[in-house]
């Protein structure tokens, strides 16, 4: 998640909020973004089966290589909808209105599972995962998005705030909620939230500081579930800088696939994975 700062926002009148988000959505370039991941992370080949769990309005499938089977599961119908518009007619795109649970066994083999900000908000996330590994085909590749406990404590400032002061998940409240957290007075640690640009958007606000259900994880708890499930830890999806830094203090660990020591690191460094655990893991 992308951070902007804090004394440049504190001079922005409430009724721009909306600008600036658009703004930073703009110069971020979510194409852009969405493209370098695949290439670089994701990596699929002409042939491989992928299923994108929450795949929102399709946009990932548009920056796919030819060849590629992929199918979307979405539990929003204007989504799904959306998506089946933009992509009527074209081969191998697939999408679908249905809950992760909902999904038939039958569906098992792909090659690639995409699951990114959707397990955190079940009510038994391991639940959920152990389900996407049943529709992974052995030796595949899942690429997951977790949140953080210890990048997330000023969400969990924020939530108290909201609790302290009443506000309820409306429009209208989210969008007082804002103002309150932008004009307040003092260095409180949780008003970091206001570098996100997540925060500038009333509906990503909500899933931001509002969600009902939200679970997060540590290092120690994601590495119990891969040895209890006999994955292999691929890597995370981690920008180069923050890598070097890693690999410069743990000179035994090049590969950066040992988690206690990235354990160790995100205690040092507790904002290392502000936006999410973002991992690659393999099925034996």
């Amino acid at each position: 998640m992308n951070k902007i700062g804090l004394k440049s926002l504190s001079r922005l009148h409430p009724c721009n909020l909306a600008l600036v988000y658009r703004y930073f959505s703009k110069v971020i370039g979510g194409n852009r973004a969405l493209a370098h991941f695949l290439a670089y992370y994701v990596k699929p080949c002409p042939g491989d089966r992928l299923l994108d769990v929450g795949c929102g309005p399709g946009r990932l499938a548009e920056n796919l290589p030819p060849g590629v089977d992929y199918v979307g599961i979405d539990s929003n119908e204007l989504d799904i909808s959306w998506a089946r518009q933009k992509f009527q007619g074209m081969n191998g795109r697939d999408f679908r209105c249905c809950r992760l649970e909902e999904i038939s066994a039958a569906e098992s083999g792909f090659d690639i599972i995409l699951m990114s900000g959707l397990l955190h908000h079940l009510s038994d996330p391991e639940h959920g995962w152990r389900v996407l590994l049943t529709l992974l085909r052995p030796g595949g590749f899942m690429n997951i998005g977790l949140y953080s406990e210890l990048a997330r404590q000023n969400v969990v400032g924020a939530r108290e705030f909201i609790a302290r002061r009443g506000y309820g998940h409306t429009v209208e409240d989210i969008r007082a909620c804002r103002q309150a957290i932008i004009t307040i007075q003092g260095d409180a640690p949780w008003r970091s939230v206001l570098r996100w640009t997540d925060f500038y958007s009333t509906s990503a606000c909500r899933d931001l500081i509002f969600h009902v259900q939200e679970h997060r994880f540590t290092i120690p708890r994601i590495k119990a579930f891969l040895t209890n499930n006999g994955l292999a830890f691929i890597g995370f999806n981690i920008d180069p800088r923050t890598l070097a830094r890693y690999r410069k203090r743990f000179l035994d660990d090049p590969a950066a696939v040992n988690l206690d020591f990235w354990d160790v690191f995100e205690h040092e460094n507790p904002d290392t994975f502000s936006g999410m655990y973002q991992f690659c893991v393999q099925k034996p």
